[in-house]
Formats: C-alpha cells, sequence, structure tokens
C-alpha cells in the first residue's frame, strides 16, 4: 500500500512540474495577466474565426480580415480617399464572457493584443461596446506604435462599463487617417477578460484620451516659441515669407493656410533633450482671419494638425520654398500621413486655436525624432495666422508641454 502511495505522488508530483512548464511558458510568450482569458483568438489554424468583421466609414477606405503565418492581417486600402478622413474598424461580438461578474461594480472589461503595424508613427485604438452603447468614444484609448520591426503589447481596461444581463458585448481594434496608400495591421492574438482592476496592473503600451480636454495654459510649466513659414505646392520655388494683409500692414507678416498652401513650425526643444514628457501638450495660434463655406461635410473646412518627419531641418523662413523643403522627396515622406488633431477654426476663443498634441509626440519633438509641426487645410477653407516676431508676444505661435522633473 505505502508503494503505492508513493508511486501516485510521484506520478503527481511529475503532473504538477508539466503543469508548471506549461504555465512558465505561456507567460513567456503571453507576458499578460490574462494567460487564461475568457476569450482568446491567436489566429492559429487553417481557417479564419467567422466571428471577425471590418467596417470603413466617413472617407472612401476598404478594409478586411485575413490569415498570413498565424497572425491575423487587417488591411486597408485608402488609395481612392482624396482627404483622409476616413476609419477603419475590426470587430467581433464576444461571446461566453461571464456577465454575471461583469455586472458587479467592482469588475471590468480588458483586452489585450499584440500587433504590428506596416506604417509609423501611427496611433489606433482599442474599444468595447456593447448593444446598447450610444457613444462610441467611451471606454476607448489611443495608443502610439513609433516602429514598424517590432511587435507591440497593448491593452485597455474599462472604466465603469454599464453592462446589464442580456448585453453582447463586442471588442474592436481601430485605425483612421493613416494616409491615402495602404496599411496593415497584423494581429498575434487578442485575449478578453472580466478583471478586477485592482489585480490587474496598470494597462500596457502608454494609453491616450481620445481627444482629451485641454488645460489653461498657464498651468503649463514650459512653453517653446514655435517659428512658422508658409509652403505652397502651386508655386514651389517661391518663398513666402513676406506673405501680408495688403488692407492692414501693421499685423505684420502673416502664416496663410488653404487651397496648396500649408503650414510648417519648428522650435528649439534643446534645454529639454535629456527630459521625458509628461502628459499632452498645446499648440497655440492666434487668428488673423479665415473663411469657408457653411456647407461643408463632416471635418470639411478643418485645420490639421500633423507632425514633419524629414525634410530640411535647418530651413529658414526668408529662403524656404515648397522644392528646397522637400528635399527631392515626396511630401509623404516628410509629413506623416497620420494627423494629430483635427481642430475646427470656428470653434476659438478670442481668435485663438489649441491643438492638443499627445505625450508621445511632446517626447518626439523632445528628442528631435519629430522635426517640427505642420498645419494642413482639410478641404476648402482659408486660415491666417500670426508669426513668430508678431508685436503682441501673447499672439505668436507657441507650443506649451511639461517635462518630468527627473
Amino acid at each position: 500500500m505505502a508503494t503505492e502511495i508513493m508511486e501516485v505522488a510521484k506520478n503527481t508530483n511529475k503532473l504538477n512540474m508539466k503543469c508548471l512548464i506549461v504555465y512558465l511558458f505561456l507567460s513567456v510568450i503571453f507576458p499578460s495577466t490574462m494567460v487564461w482569458a475568457q476569450f482568446i483568438d491567436r489566429f492559429e489554424g487553417n481557417t479564419l474565426d467567422v466571428g471577425w468583421e471590418t467596417f470603413t466609414g466617413d472617407g472612401y477606405a476598404l478594409s478586411d480580415i485575413s490569415k498570413k503565418d498565424k497572425h491575423g492581417v487587417f488591411k486597408v486600402d485608402a488609395t481612392e480617399d482624396s482627404l483622409n478622413i476616413w476609419w477603419a474598424i475590426l470587430k467581433r461580438q464576444i461571446d461566453g464572457l461571464d456577465i454575471q461578474k461583469l455586472v458587479l461594480p467592482e469588475y471590468e472589461l480588458r483586452v489585450e493584443a499584440k500587433i504590428k503595424v506596416s506604417h509609423a508613427p501611427r496611433r489606433l485604438n482599442l474599444h468595447f461596446n456593447h448593444s446598447r452603447t450610444t457613444d462610441f468614444h467611451s471606454h476607448l484609448k489611443e495608443y502610439y506604435i513609433d516602429d514598424t520591426s517590432n511587435w507591440h503589447v497593448i491593452s485597455m481596461t474599462t472604466k465603469n462599463f454599464d453592462a446589464i444581463l442580456g448585453d453582447k458585448v463586442n471588442v474592436q481594434l481601430a485605425i483612421m487617417d493613416w494616409g491615402i496608400e495602404t496599411y496593415t495591421v497584423m494581429v498575434d492574438y487578442i485575449m478578453v477578460d472580466v478583471v478586477k482592476p485592482s489585480e490587474t496592473g496598470p494597462d500596457i503600451g502608454n494609453p491616450l484620451e481620445y481627444h482629451p480636454e485641454i488645460p489653461p495654459l498657464e498651468s503649463f510649466g514650459n512653453r517653446v516659441e514655435m517659428e512658422g513659414a508658409v509652403l505652397d505646392s502651386s508655386f514651389p520655388g517661391l518663398n513666402f515669407n513676406n506673405w501680408n494683409d495688403g488692407l492692414n500692414p501693421v499685423s505684420g507678416n502673416l502664416l496663410s493656410v488653404g487651397q496648396s498652401r500649408f503650414l510648417i513650425f519648428k522650435g528649439d526643444f534643446s534645454n529639454h533633450s535629456s527630459k521625458k514628457a509628461k502628459g499632452l501638450g498645446v499648440l497655440s495660434i492666434h487668428l488673423h482671419h479665415f473663411e469657408r463655406s457653411v456647407d461643408y461635410k463632416k471635418d470639411f473646412g478643418h485645420l490639421r494638425l500633423v507632425e514633419i518627419i524629414g525634410g530640411d531641418v535647418a530651413w529658414e523662413k526668408e529662403q524656404v520654398t515648397y522644392h528646397s523643403f522637400l528635399k527631392s522627396n515626396n511630401l509623404n515622406e516628410v509629413i506623416n500621413g497620420q494627423m494629430i488633431i483635427d481642430v475646427d477654426p470656428t470653434l476659438n476663443e478670442n481668435g485663438m486655436l489649441e491643438f492638443s498634441i499627445p505625450e508621445p509626440v511632446i517626447q518626439r519633438l523632445i528628442n528631435g525624432t519629430t522635426k517640427g509641426l505642420a498645419i494642413l487645410p482639410l478641404g476648402a477653407v482659408h486660415a491666417s495666422f500670426y508669426n513668430s516676431g508678431f508685436r503682441i508676444s501673447e499672439k505668436r505661435p507657441t507650443a506649451y508641454f511639461d517635462v518630468n522633473k527627473k
């Protein structure tokens, strides 16, 4: 009898050791608190799970989801979208969730995904909704991916997700306004679980609020005056530094956006080059005047803030031209195809426009990865702004931001 007990114990120890090895292996492959999540799609096997769907809207883009080399491939063709105002969603209903647990106040939803993108830097988002959702910007976080060579793990945990028994819960991964080319997001896995946030730890991947509220400018600890210049693709060899209001020359040289004209900005962030950005920043510019038609579609007639990622970094406003700035590159090689944010010029306060700038973009400005900022016209709009050197310093283009003290 003792021999049989010893044999059972030996076999039990072997089984426990095998379970431990499997657990450790999965923990390395899936570095998440959700190894045993209620839903996991690792995109293995020969066929794609039929639960996945893709949708596009606003602009004109086509999307689909397929499988290749044990990865999901979310593909968007935006080559026919002239305004670059499209969005594309990868979505599925999550069956088998413990809704009885989710309705309890101490529980939330958590999604984690491991992805690789075809273009960078680019921003995407994760989102949860259910069959009663009306606010599709709630329970949504955005993430910047800075390279195309590495896999990145991102996660999001909801806050006060208002589920009730009978709800059908959906998880979404979405991209928007990446440009007018063809784009892919490779998906290694997506996991969803019902969790206690106090036990899961912080979300992964620096999640950002969608259209965050802008704090008062006086609350920022740092400011950098931004020098601007006008470029015009219709007159690629001309410099527009002396663009001004012919009826009111006291306004000084102006910055002008419209038709084929756009603005570029640069500033000296060298005093902060060794520091880490803290929270969002703001670009503040002041309108001299603007015009547009009231007959415009969604986003048509807005101003678009984007990152400058190449071109001539040593340009001077008195000499720079469209051609000299591009340095024989295409515009989409010099300016990031995805906007930072679009702003409606009518929503100004006493002529001041504020463009929110996410923390990762502020960091790239500080370390020099991003060479500057640009403002493009989105649709038919014409606007002029005061430049650096204007006699009223408060109306000069200025970047506001915070950094960590250490």
